[in-house]
């Protein structure tokens, strides 16, 4: 099916306009999802598209789903994070991306005019922030998997016409595996399925960083960007430490041969907001550490602010941190 002519279906046809609107009011909605009647109503219209046999429309309501799928998970993901549910707030923002991604293979349209490329710009931002470095990648055999659009059976020697990630009847083809055999877990630091975060037993992360920019934001669709710096603290990596003892890195070497020399660096987060954040919000932080009982540590945090109109910022605020901390400071633009 010619994806242009999806796109125009989906901006333009009569029987969509409702659900057009619904999507294009999307910055009204900060904290609460689409309605139920919304999801009722793409899949009535889904449904009469297959009843008519009009691909188009059955496919076009696809699209609008999935509109509202990245929507609903852009703002589940800031209402999770200002409730200080890291995790749950992080595979929020991977379900957001991966309707991003479905929509870019298949919806050419004007993607500015549902807030996708906002949410575009913004999801790999906000994951930016998290402290996650090590996740887990599994490996399988798989034993038995059918199409998800007809129900054939999948193997070297078997399949069908279907394609997966291709859209038919409004319905998007999956492999669907139903046996398989789990041959290794692997630990890696970009991973396909971000979800599979490593946790160490009896320790936390530190969202500091992410928890301070999340708080400042009034609504999920307010835009903030920031530079980075790594500042050196001149501070020995491991104070106390002899020189012919074995380093604590974990090398196995001495540490005069290994880390000594090395000075401890923090993280110095500049913050601009597109809006100011809430009246009182702090400029400066000498420690913006948060840590969630029972999982490993990071960042601090440092701000500065101008009021909407000012024409030179407040002097810039900041704050200290340890190896590995973020040291953040906010102006509004």
């Amino acid at each position: 099916m010619q994806k242009a002519s999806l796109a125009r279906t989906v901006e333009t046809l009569g029987e969509l306009e409702g659900l057009r609107n619904t999507l294009e009011s999307y910055r009204s909605r900060t904290t609460v999802g689409l309605p139920d009647s919304f999801w009722s109503e793409v899949e009535r219209l889904r449904l009469k598209g297959v009843a008519d046999e009009n691909e188009l429309l059955a496919n076009a309501s696809w699209c609008i789903g999935e509109i509202g799928t990245a929507q609903d998970q852009f703002i589940e993901a800031y209402r999770l994070m200002r409730n200080d549910q890291f995790y749950n707030g992080w595979c929020a923002l991977e379900n957001c991306e991966l309707a991003l991604r479905s929509l870019r293979r298949h919806y050419l349209g004007d993607h500015a005019r549902f807030g996708l490329d906002f949410m575009a710009e913004m999801v790999p931002r906000f994951q930016s922030l998290f402290p996650y470095r090590i996740f887990f990648s599994p490996a399988y055999l798989v034993e038995e998997s059918h199409c998800s659009i007809c129900g054939s059976p999948l193997g070297l020697d078997r399949g069908c016409d279907h394609q997966v990630g291709e859209v038919y009847w409004g319905k998007q083809c999956a492999r669907v595996i139903t046996a398989a055999k789990l041959l290794e877990i692997s630990a890696v630091e970009n991973p396909v399925q971000k979800y599979s975060v490593a946790f160490a037993q009896g320790s936390s992360y530190n969202y500091g960083a992410i928890r301070y920019v999340v708080r400042a934001l009034r609504s999920p669709w307010h835009g903030w960007t920031y530079e980075k710096q790594d500042i050196d603290t001149g501070e020995p990596l491991f104070p106390g430490t002899g020189r012919n003892e074995q380093c604590p890195c974990g090398s196995g070497m001495k540490y005069k041969k290994c880390c000594w020399g090395k000075t401890r660096k923090k993280h110095h987060f500049l913050v601009f907001f597109d809006v100011p954040p809430p009246p009182g919000y702090p400029s400066y932080l000498e420690d913006a550490r948060f840590e969630v009982p029972a999982e490993v540590p990071g960042p601090t945090v440092e701000a500065s602010q101008t009021r909407e109109g000012d024409s030179k910022p407040s002097p810039p605020g900041s704050c200290d941190g340890e190896q590995g901390s973020s040291w953040l400071t906010s102006r509004s633009t």
